[in-house]
């Protein structure tokens, strides 16, 4: 559990717009090694958000990484622009947008390409997009820091979470997933696959759409960060609850049951709660098929993870009437009023159809009708 937020604005200037611009150092390539706290250029205050605890562990070094992290935290109206003050100061500086973005009105530029946003009409609410070459300048502790500071307070939802696997053997390349997904040895929900290539060698597979709450890309990291020997990157970007979900394990529970050890194997075991590949000429059943032998090598030490749960709403008589008049009413009337499917007139039809309906009616039916003061049972 997370100690809520306390808001100590003591010292800060009373208005977030009047936040010291401190401007960075373009051009700085993202470290290579993962965890190190350095801003690029950026100098920031590390405790402007309040301190870690010391036990939270980081992954194994070239292995998990952070690509992306967007959120959205309210905080008490009156302390807003303290706050923005504070991240300021966390990321070293804030620079005014002259436009801002989400339909927020007023958004500042932090670090080199991400954001800072409220709105004028949402007094409490505050909006930060991390991006993937800040993310690999702020760091994993910094990265984990921001993410409880946001989740400390009453409400917090994560619109994106991308966490990458820098896979420096290749055991196997975005091609051959391609081909694998070609040739129907993929056993997912996901249905949607593509590549993308480019003309320096860059070469891409996703899988799952960008509209899903998960999607998963596969491609060649040397082309796009650089190295001597060809290495593939993982990426998994999760959205809403399954982000959330995630993100939780992985910076607030961290503490409790996320190791160090139990980060690669926790990677690879979300993967495998949406997707995997198996020999499909093995057997009929996906169940029966043995997996691939590259993606057994990269998810060996992975227990198959749940995500977050579905929520089940239960069907009732309301749900129902509610879909038929909002669903059905439209195409009713017209039908009734415009098209005379009978000869007989529209109202004709219409009283058919609920004799034909009514005959079709269940006892269960009946029942939950009848206990909303419907129709009696029968």
């Amino acid at each position: 559990m997370i100690a809520p937020r306390v808001a100590d604005v003591s010292g800060l200037r009373s208005s977030a717009a009047a936040v010291a611009v401190v401007p960075g150092v373009d051009g700085v390539a993202p470290p290579a090694n993962r965890g190190v706290e350095m801003f690029g250029g950026y100098v920031g205050e590390a405790g402007a958000l309040g301190t870690l605890p010391q036990a939270l562990p980081v992954p194994p070094p070239n292995s998990i990484g952070v690509g992306w992290l967007a959120f959205t935290t309210w905080v008490p109206p009156l302390e807003r622009a303290g706050w923005v003050e504070k991240l300021g100061r966390y990321f070293g500086g804030l620079r005014p947008r002259t436009q801002a973005t989400r339909g927020y009105t007023t958004a500042w530029d932090v670090l080199e390409a991400s954001t800072l946003s409220i709105h004028q009409d949402r007094p409490g609410e505050l909006h930060v997009s991390i991006a993937q070459r800040d993310c690999e300048h702020l760091g994993w502790r910094r990265i984990a820091a921001l993410y409880r500071w946001a989740a400390g307070g009453d409400r917090y939802n994560v619109t994106r979470l991308d966490l990458n696997y820098d896979d420096k053997a290749a055991v196997v390349t975005p091609g051959e997933v391609y081909k694998a997904c070609e040739d129907k040895q993929l056993v997912s929900h996901q249905k949607v696959f593509r590549e993308q290539r480019s003309v320096d060698g860059g070469h891409t597979t996703y899988l799952g759409s960008r509209l899903s709450e998960s999607m998963t890309r596969v491609y060649r990291g040397d082309v796009v960060h650089g190295g001597d020997v060809a290495w593939v990157r993982w990426e998994a970007e999760w959205k809403g609850k399954t982000a959330r979900h995630w993100g939780d394990k992985y910076f607030i529970d961290a503490t409790q049951e996320m190791t160090t050890a139990a980060m690669v194997p926790t990677f690879w075991g979300a993967l495998k709660a949406t997707t995997d590949f198996k020999d499909r000429t093995v057997a009929v059943r996906p169940e029966d098929c043995p997996s691939l032998d590259w993606w057994d090598k990269l998810t060996a030490a992975a227990a198959r993870r749940r995500g977050p749960r579905r929520e089940v709403v239960p069907l009732t008589f309301q749900r129902s009437a509610s879909w038929v008049i909002n669903q059905v009413a439209p195409t009713l009337a017209y039908l009734v009023r415009e098209v005379d499917l009978t000869g007989h007139g529209g109202y004709q039809w219409l009283d058919e159809v609920i004799d034909t309906g009514e005959r079709r009616i269940k006892r269960r039916e009946r029942v939950a009708a009848a206990a909303a003061g419907g129709m009696a049972p029968g």
